[in-house]
């Protein structure tokens, strides 16, 4: 942010150019104007001043001289001296939840346990008409999840079936809502009732999630309270609504989820007077 204040903005006007001659456009707020830049660089400020001339003077000429101070702040770094964390790239404020992967593990293991999906035709049947779910572990795997299902049955050894899928937040639980058979299992996929089976085990345990509605208002209030952002006399505050959700990453020790939400700053303007 290129920041130029200290003259009557109504007598004089400010431009801010980069090396390729690409203008930036200037917002006034109060007695100060500024400009937006895209990130670290070289960038040419300049000032015009209108100069009027009074009727009948008795001189030819007339000088006017401009004092004003200019200022490149960087938004991204005063962001994060502000809430005490590095902000996305989208210059967002980052609110983060940290969920262990076992509490994803405990209620699909809930709802998985005693759950027959092949007892009744059609669909499937036969083989695995007992085929049951005796343990279920989940782990980070990217920004998705992996589910591996432990299934067994009277005419099945036990056998780790591995799904896959993305996570999102529905109904304030962190869910993995589109679970299916990853890739690289012959051995399931060509078996179709063993195949179809593990969809509806899968449908099933895409169906519940681990609540995190507590977690992520604490987190955020924590976040909210260290704002507005200050920049000078020109303030950024916290939006009205709630964080959205933006997605997972493994957390450090690769043993939970790290859920990151995520809201943009309310425009720049006066900091509001203390009384």
């Amino acid at each position: 942010m290129v920041e130029t204040s200290g003259s009557t903005t109504g007598e004089w006007a400010l431009s801010v150019t980069d090396t390729a001659g690409r203008k930036f456009e200037t917002t006034q707020i109060g007695s100060t104007l500024i400009a937006e830049v895209p990130g670290a660089g070289r960038y040419s400020v300049a000032a015009s001043i209108t100069a009027r001339a009074a009727a009948g003077a008795t001189k030819d000429s007339m000088e006017q001289r401009l004092r004003a101070s200019v200022k490149v702040n960087s938004l991204r770094n005063a962001l994060a001296a502000s809430i005490g964390a590095a902000p996305l790239r989208s210059l967002q404020a980052p609110v983060t939840v940290t969920v262990p992967s076992a509490e994803l593990a405990a209620p699909m293991q809930e709802a998985l346990t005693g759950y027959l999906p092949c007892n009744v035709k059609p669909g499937c049947g036969g083989k695995v008409s007992d085929l049951s779910v005796s343990a279920v572990a989940v782990r980070p795997a990217g920004g998705g999840a992996v589910v591996e299902l432990t299934v067994s049955g009277r005419k099945q050894d036990p056998l780790v079936v591995q799904l896959t899928g993305s996570t999102a937040v529905e109904d304030e639980a962190l869910r993995i809502p589109d679970l299916r058979l990853a890739a690289g299992q012959p051995h399931v996929a060509k078996k179709r009732e063993l195949a179809a089976a593990v969809a509806l085990l899968a449908a099933r345990a895409s169906a519940v999630g681990s609540p995190i509605g507590p977690a992520r208002n604490a987190a955020e209030s924590a976040v909210r309270s260290r704002l507005p952002l200050r920049m000078a006399d020109l303030c950024a505050d916290a939006p009205a609504g709630p964080a959205a959700f933006v997605g997972t990453v493994p957390a450090a020790d690769s043993t939970g989820f790290v859920a990151f939400f995520a809201f943009t700053l309310a425009p720049l303007q006066p900091c509001a007077r203390s009384r």
